[in-house]
């Protein structure tokens, strides 16, 4: 029975690589994608680390990066973050994951505003209107079966600009393989994410973010030291763009982690806008709170504030 589990599991895994090169195939080239609000970061311990998540488990925010990571989950866990932008703009996520006999599952709502926008309208007069307004709600849920855990993330995203709505359904598809190695902890990681429908405001649908998404990290603790290292490479099928994202962590004694991201675009270093990361923690039983910034070379520094309570 376990070598059919196995065999199964590594089908999964087929599964999703051939299925990534299908969504390359049947991608419309060089192009953009709409629901960039599924690109932004939905903590900022996640944040810190640069986003390089996809092989990081037992924590509810693997449902955004990694399904398959949740099947790790401990303990039921609630995480909200708060972001503010430096116009009116704000982000905000709330997740929540919970294990249970038959799987672990993870719900969660992102809301994304950017508040009134000052314009002209077509008599010439000054008038005020909500620019965009985005809710994204999922639910997902993932198991380990034969000692590799897979998951699935379904989404629903409702966005409006300037008046005119859409809304597209997407799923997100993930596996996992953990390894002991000198004395710590080895993963890796495969999810693809925002596989879906279009978004069409008007007449013309524009497609979702759809994004490949492998990652490695080693995790291993020393005394009362705590190390992690990830690394991810997601590519951006409608873009043809690829990014790597590196994270690191050190944590004291369970109590106080200080963390660093960086993000290295391989199509145009140029490019991307918020290339470092810089993130702390501060643990308490089971409450956590997170902080991290990024750095950019404008003014639109972005500050997230995170809490998250397991119980």
């Amino acid at each position: 029975m376990r070598k059919i589990l196995k065999v199964f599991v590594i089908a999964q895994i087929i599964g999703l690589i051939c299925l990534s090169s299908q969504a390359m195939v049947l991608a419309k080239g060089v192009g953009s994608s709409a629901g960039v609000t599924l690109l932004q970061p939905v903590s900022a311990k996640v944040s810190g680390l640069g986003e390089a998540c996809a092989s990081l488990s037992g924590e509810v925010f693997s449902l955004y990066y990694n399904p398959a990571g949740l099947s790790s989950l401990e303990q039921q866990a609630v995480s909200f973050m708060y972001q503010k932008g430096v116009a009116e703009d704000n982000f905000t996520t709330l997740i929540y994951g919970k294990k249970f006999t038959f799987c672990t599952l993870g719900v969660s709502v992102l809301y994304y505003d950017t508040g009134e926008v000052e314009m002209y309208n077509t008599d010439g007069v000054l008038i005020s209107e909500v620019g965009q307004k985005d809710m994204v709600f999922s639910i997902g849920g993932a198991k380990e079966i034969g000692g590799f855990p897979v998951g699935i993330n379904l989404k629903v995203i409702s966005s409006e600009i300037f008046g005119e709505s859409a809304t597209a359904f997407a799923v997100d598809l993930g596996g996992q393989y953990k390894k002991e190695l000198f004395n710590g902890r080895l993963q890796t990681g495969l999810s693809i994410q925002n596989l879906g429908t279009e978004l069409t405001y008007l007449e013309e649908g524009e497609s979702l973010p759809l994004t490949i998404r492998p990652g490695i990290s080693y995790s291993k603790e020393m005394n009362s030291n705590a190390f992690l290292v990830s690394c991810d490479i997601p590519y951006y099928v409608n873009e043809e763009e690829m990014l790597v994202l590196f994270g690191v962590e050190y944590t004291y004694n369970k109590l106080f982690s200080l963390r660093g991201g960086y993000r290295l675009n391989l199509d145009d270093a140029d490019k991307e806008d918020e290339s470092i990361n810089i993130g702390l923690g501060i643990n308490w039983k089971n409450y956590s709170l997170d902080y991290a910034v990024g750095l950019t070379d404008d003014l639109s520094t972005p500050h997230r504030v995170s809490v998250q309570v397991k119980f």
